[in-house]
């Protein structure tokens, strides 16, 4: 059950006209920026502490009636993508009743979703607002094997899939989480240090099948098909128009750096708007390793989602952009985002 807060409630009067922003009564008013955005009108507004997600309303007048235009956000951003019929605008701020996600992530509640072929649950989990960048990566790991390297926050590429596994499981055990990849050959676990690891493991590539993911762990880990595809349509922050063809907007532009826009490079991450959740490049800049289990352990593949910087714009969709990769395979276009299981 989530609440409107009280005592730190944030609104912000918006008006199309001469695109000005004018306070409501009563209201603490952040730092507030509105443009056009083509046909479109962008809104943005300062994060609030304590604040979950965000409610954006409409009214023909200042007095109201402040009719809710889409079910909450959590980022501070939104595009309204329809012709504005409203002068007016304003925006709530939402805490949530249970704790917070982890600092960088948002919280995807669980739900039923339909992956294009039939409808599929999802439990809730947390997942990284951000690809992660290069900095991130040198951080954990002490190196950037990028190949847009000089770039502290653009997002880490030329990573395989056992380089984004072993990041994982470095980084839960530096934060004194639980490591989630773990090493199972023969029936003998070979628990999570890949020092400890069956001494076959990164000679040959057909060793790392073996190599598998305990989502019960809290440490950080891949997300799954349906985790990954879930947070992309905006989880259960659908609006009631339907998913976008593109994570947040059904013009790819908006949302992703694709062949038609990036300059073929990769871009700093969060640069374009992000979708429903709060989550920003799911289907352009550079594409993402996930985890699928299949019958246990791996398979000599994984797979990838959404577009990269040299996609062509059928390939950022949601539904049909997914892709795979061989496990030691890596590319400049392939990079990957962490998620959490739910805490």
């Amino acid at each position: 059950m989530k609440k409107a807060l009280l005592t730190s409630i944030v609104l912000i009067l918006l008006t199309a006209v001469g695109l000005s922003a004018v306070p409501l009564p009563r209201a603490a008013i952040p730092v507030v920026s509105i443009e056009k955005v083509g046909e479109n009108l962008k809104l943005d507004w300062e994060d609030i502490t304590g604040a979950e997600s965000y409610q954006v309303y409409e009214a023909d007048t200042p007095q109201g009636p402040w009719v809710p235009i889409m079910p909450a956000v959590q980022s501070s951003e939104y595009l309204i993508q329809e012709p504005v019929s409203k002068k007016f605008y304003c925006v709530s701020s939402i805490e949530a009743d249970g704790p917070l996600a982890p600092e960088g992530f948002v919280f995807v509640e669980g739900g039923t979703f339909y992956n294009g072929s039939t409808d599929l649950t999802v439990a809730s989990f947390y997942m990284n607002k951000y690809e992660v960048t290069q900095a991130d990566y040198q951080a954990v790991i002490g190196y950037n094997p990028s190949y847009f390297a000089g770039n502290p926050n653009f997002p880490v590429d030329n990573v395989s899939w056992v380089d984004a596994a072993l990041y994982c499981n470095a980084r839960s055990v530096a934060e004194g989480l639980t490591p989630c990849f773990r090493y199972v050959y023969e029936g003998e676990d070979y628990g999570t240090d890949p020092n400890d690891w069956y001494k076959m493991w990164n000679v040959d590539e057909y060793y790392l099948q073996f190599i598998t993911c305990d989502s019960s762990a809290n440490g950080y880990r891949l997300p799954n098909s349906m985790e990954w595809m879930y947070a992309a349509k905006g989880g259960n922050r659908t609006p009631a128009s339907g998913y976008s063809t593109y994570a947040g907007s059904n013009v790819v532009g908006d949302v992703a750096w694709y062949v038609n826009n990036s300059g073929g490079s990769s871009h700093s991450v969060g640069t374009k708007l992000p979708n429903e959740l709060g989550l920003y490049d799911m289907s352009g800049n550079i594409r993402e390793w996930g985890w699928d289990a299949g019958d246990g352990s791996l398979p000599l593949s994984q797979p990838t989602f959404g577009g990269d910087w040299n996609s062509d714009r059928e390939f950022c969709n949601i539904i049909t952009g997914a892709a795979s990769d061989h496990l030691g395979g890596a590319n400049n276009y392939i990079g990957f985002r962490v998620v959490r299981s739910g805490l």
